[in-house]
């Protein structure tokens, strides 16, 4: 019996000589001691990690570490402080687990807005991703309110009032909070603008409670200007950036714009407001801003549009217009669909990373990209077609870029845009990546949150003095008997116990080897035993040990002969 293996470019797959049943768990890598805080990893916006852990030598060889199903959407990306991933959910809750396990540790309901049917989405939780410093959670609410939590029990210390989110009232907490110099600011927007409600930053004291300034983007007695995004601060100027949406009326100079704030006064230091002619129908700016310097030290700060293009601006005089822009997707009122870009970018070994929807690359057009580009000239470095719009953020650690592309998790090459792994959820992705800890989080639609790491099992063998050499034993799912093998020679017997392989999850013992190419593996299979059809072996392309992984196999069947067996997503 003879299988030519492709191995899909960027899946872990392995090759195992596979028997029916047993069962197997992987020790989960140590943790790291690198934390994610703060949206977008800190105050700069710039998703860039110190998480070294995974590089380009290694990231092919990534596994699925957890997954923690919600039942609920989650749009909040993970923060990571000392061993704890927190997020939130369309559920109301705020979780907290750990980060190695996946256990759970606490959950706080933090509440549900409900809007009129009209708006999309309907209802939801908590959107805002949490920023975490000195024990405290903060974070907004589903509901009116923003709140501190003990980060340790989820207990909540104090809350603010912020907007109301009744039906009638429109307000939602979509921002996430920027913590800087004993203040927090927070970003005041509409559920999905019905009603459309007037656009703010507040600045509260996190000493007093008290909200100390407010910004408005438009003027009184108006609606619009939402900030939907999350703050940036220059902590060496003093200076907040803040990116705006929902422009009511031309005349709205802070909507659909790029504003510079005094951080201890909230006063307008420069603002850049989008061309009428340049603009889209709802032509929001949807990411957040990112600060940056370019090869000279420049100090630069960028954002993308729903027309598709990525204006970068020097940071100092906003008013003076864009130093550069680029096109990265296609325009458009829908980012979910394709159109434009509400994917914040990301910075590191002096490039810009950004992302979107549908674009054209050479004669090939994509639902989605991921760009490199010349932090100085906006030229392009690099383009990634990406199997899906991306929605969420992207991130950067050691040389590697990660992005959320459909149903899609990608880790390119931060070099090149080669993709080095990927792995289907079992939903699309809003929210944004994170790397710390060793490992990858992120959280889908359908409500899972996954870690991905490096697997012990893969760069530790277990102690088994009957596998073979450079081979790894194990079982997948949970049989009894547990499998085993020997080797003598060029003769392996291989057996296991439990149920067959097939349905949304399997049982069974392997002999394995990690494949990140195309590979050639010849097997004769001897004799099965016994002959029933519930015994099997054979060979299998799997994308990973869990029991519902995706797979392609050709199996001997003790009474059967030989069969093809495949799935083609999790748990299918």
């Amino acid at each position: 019996m003879s299988i030519r293996f492709l191995v899909v470019l960027g899946l872990s797959a392995a090759l195992a000589l596979a028997t029916a049943p047993g069962s197997h768990a992987g020790a989960a890598p140590p943790v790291g001691g690198f934390d994610w805080p703060t949206f977008l990893h800190d105050g700069q916006r710039t998703g860039a990690s110190a998480d070294a852990t995974f590089s380009n030598s290694n990231a092919s060889q990534l596994v699925k570490a957890w997954s923690y199903h919600t039942g609920a959407v989650i749009a909040a990306s993970p923060t990571v402080v000392g061993g704890t991933v927190y997020f939130g959910a369309w559920d109301g809750y705020e979780y907290a687990l750990d980060a190695t396990t996946g256990a759970l540790r606490w959950k706080t309901f933090l509440g549900v807005t409900t809007a009129l049917p009209i708006c999309q989405p309907p209802s939801a939780g908590v959107s805002s991703a949490a920023a975490v410093y000195d024990g405290v959670l903060y974070v907004g609410g589903g509901d009116a309110y923003w709140y501190a939590l003990d980060a340790a029990s989820g207990s909540v210390l104090w809350n603010v009032f912020v907007g109301d989110n009744s039906a009638a009232g429109g307000h939602y907490n979509w921002s996430s909070p920027l913590i800087f110099n004993g203040f927090a600011y927070i970003g005041v927007a509409s559920m999905g603008d019905c009603p459309l409600i007037p656009g703010q930053l507040l600045q509260v004291d996190l000493s007093t409670h008290q909200i100390v300034h407010t910004f408005s983007t438009i003027p009184g007695g108006q609606v619009g200007g939402g900030i939907w995004t999350t703050p940036a601060i220059d902590s060496s100027a003093n200076a907040i950036f803040v990116t705006t949406g929902t422009e009511n009326s031309p005349t709205q100079i802070y909507a659909q714009a790029i504003v510079s704030l005094d951080a201890t006064t909230l006063a307008v230091n420069s603002s850049w407001k989008l061309p009428e002619g340049d603009a889209v129908v709802d032509s929001d700016f949807g990411n957040s801003p990112i600060l940056f310097s370019d090869g000279s030290g420049t100090p630069l700060v960028a954002a993308t549009n729903k027309n598709g293009l990525v204006y970068a601006f020097d940071r100092r005089n906003l008013a003076a217009g864009p130093v550069w822009q680029r096109r990265v997707a296609v325009g458009g009122t829908c980012p979910t669909c394709g159109d434009g870009s509400v994917s914040s970018g990301a910075f590191g070994n002096g490039d810009l990373f950004m992302a979107g929807g549908n674009a054209s690359i050479g004669t090939s057009g994509f639902p989605g990209s991921v760009q490199s580009l010349n932090a100085a000239t906006g030229s392009v470095v690099w383009q990634h077609g990406a199997p899906g719009v991306v929605i969420p953020s992207l991130a950067y650690a050691n040389g590697l870029v990660v992005d959320g592309a459909g149903a899609y998790l990608e880790v390119l090459d931060a070099a090149d845009g080669t993709r080095l792994y990927d792995y289907e959820t079992d939903s699309t992705l809003y929210s944004a990546p994170s790397v710390a800890a060793g490992h990858i989080f992120v959280g889908s639609v359908a409500g899972t949150l996954y870690a991905f790491a490096l697997p012990a099992l893969l760069s530790t063998p277990p102690v088994d003095p009957t596998c073979p050499t450079s081979w790894v034993c194990g079982d997948v799912g949970s049989a009894t008997p547990t499998g085993g093998q020997s080797v003598a020679s060029a003769q392996w017997n291989v057996s296991g116990g439990g149920s067959a392989i097939g349905g949304n999850a399997d049982a069974f013992h392997f002999v394995a080897q990690n494949v990140v190419a195309d590979t050639q593996v010849t097997a004769q299979v001897l004799q099965v035993r016994p002959t029933t059809a519930s015994a099997q072996t054979g060979l299998m392309q799997r994308q990973g040990w869990d029991q519902g992984a995706p797979f392609y196999a050709l199996l001997v069947a003790g009474n059967a002969g030989l069969e093809v067996r495949y799935r083609t997503s999790i748990g299918g």
